[in-house]
């Protein structure tokens, strides 16, 4: 049962962290549309 919930957990973490990049990348992508859209 341990076994299983670490199993759960560490899948979870890893889905966090993927959406966390994808979201780290898209606020890069965001902030440099708009520094090209002031100039």
């Amino acid at each position: 049962m341990l076994e299983e919930e670490s199993k759960q957990f560490n899948a979870r973490i890893r889905e966090l962290e993927l959406e966390r990049d994808i979201l780290r990348r898209a606020a890069k992508y965001v902030a440099g549309e708009t520094r090209a859209v002031r100039r």
